[in-house]
């Protein structure tokens, strides 16, 4: 699945007038945002060069030193290549006197080392003070990242030519689980896809319920295991990329949290070549026979609510829709078995590169109409393609 994030342009000028002065002369505002965003840089750079006196020295006296002596200590633990936050708002060129706070929209911009090629962008808001001709921070919103929740973590390994980050926190149960995954995921998924997709990888083991959900960026993010995000996809680059795994995929098997993470990898590794209106069944069928591909998982066990239909004689006479794989409930997990089916099928027939020929020509950036696309790829009609998977789902054994 995957996951965007909302930018805002608003300036909010909250005028809090701590004492009777009057108003200075108007600063001239290409100025006025010069000095806010060289306030900026000096904050992003204390950040991450861990100098304590340096990060007090741009926040007011009394402010939240200790809190941002902490968001400084968490960050110590990760690589980063671009580090800084930017203005993300017009300055108005309004009276600017001292004692004036105000609150402003800015961006935190951050390439992880080996992984990111395009620095990311996340929201944020900072109060400034313009105090005796100096400014300072008053505070510094929270931001959708890792290290806003608890230090930093980061395990790396070189694979080929990729370089691999799980990050994670201190006692997490699910980032050494996924150090130790992931080459072999990375291999099978360069033997089904192929190797020409984007160079770094980053994992995430999500600490919490409140942080997983902030770094997907979604509200009902109940009963998920873990997510493949991008922010977009620019220039052939999946802008933000990464893939999120919830504190409960810990109590996964090893068997099933093996299929999610080859699961949630295929949807990394296919994010460029995938249009925004790809067919589910698809998208998400694919996805799922990458994540099972090898396993020797028997079908009853692989699909038990389609085996239990298929064992009361209730045979799917399409393939699944959209509106199905949407559906709440039992609907909703018999169609992604049934979408999981058809990719099986069409491997065990066809072969394998024709289910990647059928998945490019079919959830492209400028697919094909679904029916096209079975005929360029597999050279049968969707009718025909239903019946003879209808005929494969009837052989299944079911007990």
């Amino acid at each position: 699945m995957s996951g965007g994030a909302r930018w805002t342009s608003l300036l909010t000028v909250v005028l809090l007038i701590l004492c009777g002065c009057r108003a200075q002369p108007a600063a001239p505002a290409t100025d006025v945002r010069a000095a806010i965003q060289a306030l900026l840089t000096r904050y992003s750079a204390s950040l991450r060069s861990g100098d304590i006196a340096a990060l007090d020295a741009v926040f007011i006296p009394g402010g939240p030193q200790q809190a941002q002596r902490r968001l400084q200590k968490n960050l110590s633990g990760l690589k980063t290549d671009t580090f800084e936050y930017r203005l993300a708002a017009d300055v108005p060129a309004d009276p600017v006197a001292p004692q004036q706070q105000w609150t402003l929209d800015v961006a935190l911009f951050y390439a992880v080392s080996g992984v990111d090629k395009v620095a990311v962008r996340r929201p944020a808001t900072v109060g400034v003070l313009h105090d005796n001709d100096a400014w300072r921070l008053v505070d510094a919103g929270a931001v959708a990242v890792p290290w806003q929740f608890a230090p930093a973590v980061e395990t790396r390994s070189r694979m080929g030519d990729r370089e691999v980050v799980v990050l994670g926190h201190p006692g997490s149960a699910v980032a050494p689980r996924l150090a130790g995954e992931i080459a072999g995921a990375l291999t099978a998924l360069s033997e089904f896809w192929g190797p020409q997709w984007q160079a770094g990888v980053l994992l995430v083991a999500a600490d919490t319920d409140a942080e997983f959900a902030a770094l997907v960026g979604g509200e009902d993010t109940d009963g998920i295991a873990a997510a493949a995000v991008a922010d977009r996809v620019e220039s052939g680059v999946a802008v933000g990329q990464r893939v999120i795994f919830a504190p409960g995929s810990a109590g996964l098997p090893p068997d099933q949290f093996r299929v999610v993470l080859r699961h949630e990898l295929f949807h990394a590794a296919a994010r460029t070549v995938t249009g925004d209106h790809a067919p589910l069944w698809l998208v998400e069928g694919v996805a799922d026979y990458n994540g099972r591909r090898g396993s020797g998982t028997p079908f009853r066990n692989a699909a038990p609510t389609l085996a239990s239909a298929l064992a009361a004689g209730r045979i799917p006479d399409h393939l699944p829709t959209d509106d199905d794989l949407g559906s709440p409930g039992t609907k909703r997990t018999q169609a992604y078995e049934e979408a999981w089916s058809v990719a099986q099928y069409v491997a065990e027939t066809f072969g394998e590169p024709k289910l990647v020929q059928l998945y490019r020509y079919g959830a492209g950036i400028s697919p094909s109409a679904p029916g096209v696309a079975i005929q360029q790829a597999l050279g049968i009609d969707e009718a025909t393609l239903v019946r003879q998977w209808q005929s494969w789902l009837g052989s299944r054994p079911l007990r």
